[in-house]
């Protein structure tokens, strides 16, 4: 056996602590001593996505020259001189117009031409004049057109071109223009049909007093009235006394 210096003990002793310091670390996962890794700080290029914009084409601007010839035969029907009543271009000049194109020229037509006239900076020299009313009594001779928006429903009825400006003035004094007037005497429409005087034989036809406040219905059944009063009356005017002198 030899003997251990006490030098030789404390140099073992210090080694074996060196190496179990050693084995520790090793195993120690809050080693602070393990050496960090760096992150990869190595910039990443970014690509945008660019959309792709599809522009329209410019419109081609359209340099064909506008045939005027073709509007010829409606400015010559728009310019042509006009009379009351039928005339030979006027249902031409209604269909132009919009309005019925019933070949007579009345006031609603006249009413239309002027403003498309007007509204084309034309002459409005080819319109007829506003039809004047009839000489008469004081009463009767208004020389303004009465009731003009129910003269074409009269034309239909079967009424001529110069019977409009009186029996205007008639529908004007018996109901003021108004298809649905009702008396208190039992009067109906727009000429004032008397249910009492005519209805036996409106009933015998299947017509009943709310039949007369339409106008049409209203002013063939006056058409029928005053036929029968030029007959027997010698004037057809006669039915409608009350409101004024028509047959004076």
């Amino acid at each position: 056996m030899y003997p251990i210096g006490m030098n030789t003990l404390t140099k073992f002793s210090t080694g074996l602590i060196a190496v179990a310091a050693v084995s520790c670390a090793a195993d120690d996962p809050l080693n602070i001593n393990e050496p960090e890794v760096q992150p990869d700080l190595t910039p990443v290029e970014v690509v945008e996505e660019v959309q792709e914009v599809t522009m329209p084409s410019p419109l081609l601007e359209d340099t064909t020259p506008i045939d005027l010839s073709v509007l010829e035969p409606i400015t010559e029907v728009v310019l042509d001189d006009y009379d009351w009543g039928r005339g030979e271009n006027v249902e031409a000049l209604q269909a132009v117009l919009g309005v019925t194109a019933d070949g007579q020229y009345g006031p609603q037509t006249r009413v239309a031409h002027i403003e498309l006239l007007e509204g084309m900076g034309w002459s409005t020299d080819n319109v007829p004049g506003a039809p004047a009313g009839s000489s008469g009594s004081s009463s009767n001779s208004n020389p303004t057109p009465q009731c003009t928006e129910w003269w074409d429903v009269a034309r239909s009825a079967g009424w001529a071109e110069e019977d409009l400006p009186k029996l205007g003035q008639i529908m004007y004094k018996e109901s003021t223009c108004r298809p649905g007037a009702i008396s208190p005497t039992r009067d109906y429409g727009l000429t004032q049909i008397n249910w009492a005087a005519h209805g036996a034989r409106l009933t015998s036809i299947g017509l009943t007093r709310e039949d007369l406040l339409d106008p049409y219905t209203n002013l063939v059944q006056a058409k029928y009235i005053a036929d029968s009063a030029a007959s027997w009356a010698g004037c057809k005017w006669q039915p409608w006394y009350m409101s004024g002198s028509w047959c004076g």
